[in-house]
């Protein structure tokens, strides 16, 4: 897990100006998310996924920080998506 799983806020951005005070993760360290940013550089996913997982490796520290809870929340998203999508194409079969 990233050490940049706090909610955003100004307070956090006035944090991420400065020195912080855990240790630092970029896409290339992020346990949670390396995997799925690689799957969306990789072009299966959308073309905006494409465009914000290189964004995503490209960031220095301080924007990954601020980048990544959206990350998390399309990660999410797209796992949603996926699984419904599993579950209609099931209904489909039937």
């Amino acid at each position: 897990m990233c050490p940049f799983d706090l909610p955003i806020n100004d307070n956090y951005i006035r944090t991420m100006t400065g020195v912080p005070k855990v240790p630092p993760c970029s896409a290339y360290t992020d346990g949670d998310l390396y995997d799925w940013l690689r799957w969306a550089e990789d072009a299966h996913g959308t073309n905006f996924l494409h465009a914000i997982a290189e964004a995503a490796f490209t960031a220095d520290l301080k924007h990954y920080a601020l980048l990544r809870p959206i990350l998390l929340k399309l990660k999410a998203d797209e796992s949603r998506s996926a699984a419904s999508s599993v579950v209609v194409d099931r209904e489909e079969e039937r």
